[in-house]
């Protein structure tokens, strides 16, 4: 087995005049996109993660703070090709 060294990128996307998302992708082992809802449910985690230490809860806290906020977070995946988690959110106006 070959070991590829995980990248781990962070960005933003402005998406209209009023939203912007805040974009985190990785090059790891990914996962079948209609798995990405049930990682959002409290106590879920993904498959082949036994050696790694959570508790299912980060992604989870993550929707709902999003969604108190009237955001929207998605997840991108596809196996062995990493992982895109967008939350998008209104920009408050300046002033």
């Amino acid at each position: 087995m070959q070991l590829t060294r995980l990248q781990f990128q962070v960005y933003t996307q402005r998406l209209g005049s009023n939203k912007v998302a805040w974009c985190f992708a990785d090059n790891g082992q990914g996962f079948k996109n209609h798995h990405a809802k049930r990682l959002l449910k409290p106590f879920s985690r993904g498959q082949g993660v036994e050696t790694i230490a959570g508790s299912g809860m980060g992604l989870a806290l993550v929707d709902k703070i999003v969604d108190l906020h009237h955001g929207m977070l998605t997840i991108e995946s596809s196996p062995e090709q990493g992982c895109l988690i967008k939350v998008v959110l209104t920009q408050a106006a300046e002033g």
